[in-house]
């Protein structure tokens, strides 16, 4: 039986590029299997916390979804703080932790869990819309992979440091973790990548990420950051990419796949990194929601998280940032 606070989405799931800076953690899994994705499992409501005290979505102890102050509608989605904190051992254990962490992105500004973050990749094929034009940019990255190794004449530097690959994108991500020598190119490529995106996207700032890489490019700009620090401070980056799949709201399907690069195929030999053999079977996983964020009346009332929302929303502030957003748009990739 689904409980009432769960809050999960359906249709389609974008390739997501997941990265997390190995450092001593009170809370993270560090010798586990895939580091990338078990951090964003582990600090993911921490981390969504850190954002709704950052935007001042928070009111008499509920964190409020942007959806609910953008006009979504129901259901209502948030989360108690309380709850959230006691799970990370209370506010001073976090402040403590995360402000003396070397890998924390975050922490010039007070933010918590910035030792992680995931970029989505919007496909054309995918028929996802986000707020301020951001599937039509995200959708390049892949492309201008290529585009800024050649233009650079990066090539050789490439080949020697990463899987040659076609196109060079899923090469990047197929040794995990980072050298410090991937760690710098990769940073000089998404550098680059960042700065073309960013002179091509005149949209209008929404009031809010809504979910990271999703709005004006913030998960790209994070892992410039990411790859920065450790290049500078020589932290190991984990990187995993984990293909486009689709979540019914229960199952969340990934389609066949290649064991070396992730690039989607059904192929004996992969025509992206030329391997035979090493394919991945479509797997099924259950779905997780979207944690931390419930359903609100499940979890205090229809009627308080209605309060919830008008005490925090001011139709003055949000006039023009609705032109930027939609009351359709998604609310983030599913837990993998």
């Amino acid at each position: 039986m689904v409980s009432k606070r769960r809050a999960a989405i359906v249709g389609p799931t974008p390739e997501t590029l997941y990265w997390a800076l190995e450092h001593p953690c009170p809370w993270r899994t560090l010798d586990g299997q895939g580091p990338a994705i078990t951090a964003f499992r582990e600090l993911r409501a921490l981390r969504e916390l850190s954002r709704a005290r950052r935007e001042g979505r928070i009111a008499e102890g509920i964190a409020l979804h942007p959806s609910a102050l953008e006009g979504g509608g129901e259901p209502i989605l948030g989360f108690l703080v309380g709850e959230v904190e006691q799970a990370y051992g209370g506010r001073a254990a976090i402040d403590g932790a995360c402000g003396a962490c070397l890998a924390n992105t975050d922490r010039e500004i007070g933010g918590w869990a910035g030792c992680h973050g995931w970029l989505p990749i919007f496909r054309s094929n995918i028929h996802v819309e986000s707020p301020g034009g951001s599937t039509q940019l995200t959708e390049r990255i892949p492309e201008l992979v290529d585009e800024v190794v050649s233009q650079l004449e990066l090539d050789e530097e490439y080949e020697r440091l990463f899987l040659v690959t076609q196109p060079r994108w899923y090469g990047l991500w197929c040794t995990s973790p980072w050298s410090t020598s991937q760690a710098a190119l990769g940073l000089r490529i998404m550098t680059e990548i960042l700065g073309r995106l960013e002179m091509n996207d005149k949209s209008s700032m929404p009031k809010f990420e809504v979910w990271e890489g999703w709005t004006r490019l913030v998960g790209l700009r994070r892992l410039v950051s990411a790859a920065r620090l450790a290049v500078s401070a020589e932290i190991l980056l984990h990187v995993e990419l984990v293909p486009p799949g689709y979540s019914d709201g229960t199952t969340w399907q990934l389609p066949a796949r290649c064991g070396r690069c992730r690039a989607i195929r059904d192929d004996v030999v992969c025509r992206c990194c030329g391997i035979r053999g090493n394919l991945q079977a479509p797997t099924r996983r259950k779905v997780l929601g979207l944690r931390p964020y419930l359903d609100l009346a499940g979890v205090i009332g229809r009627d308080r998280a209605k309060a919830a929302v008008e005490n925090l929303r001011a139709p003055a502030d949000w006039a023009s940032d609705r032109e930027a957003t939609t009351a359709s748009t998604p609310l983030g990739p599913n837990d993998p």
